[in-house]
């Protein structure tokens, strides 16, 4: 299944959503752009896992490089909205405490914003 990525700025902070699948073939769009936004500024990012379906380590491996350049900036990654299977494969890959989940927008807005 294709990816799509929609984003919407909410002042300071920048919601991403993924529709499909984040995977070897889609990870480096979602790369390309998450990496493109947090060198322009950005720092604060929610990525919203409503519609993403599923993520491979691939995947993984892009929220960790994003991860590592916020820390560099004093910034935040976080999630909110997943699908259980796909927050399955964070906690079993032991991502809990790289990102911060949250089950609403609101909540992780309001931690993106402290």
């Amino acid at each position: 299944m294709p990816m799509e990525i929609i984003d919407e700025n909410k002042g300071a902070v920048l919601f991403v959503s993924i529709t499909g699948d984040l995977n070897a073939h889609t990870s480096p769009d979602f790369e390309k752009y998450l990496l493109g936004v947090i060198e322009s500024g950005q720092t604060r990012i929610v990525v919203d896992g409503t519609n993403l379906k599923y993520i491979s380590s691939a995947g993984l491996r892009v929220v960790l490089a994003a991860c590592k350049m916020l820390g560099l900036k004093k910034g935040k990654l976080s999630f909110c909205c997943m699908q259980d299977q796909v927050r399955d494969v964070f906690e079993v890959a032991g991502f809990g405490g790289v990102v911060s989940i949250f089950p609403s927008r609101e909540t992780a807005e309001k931690f993106s914003r402290k």
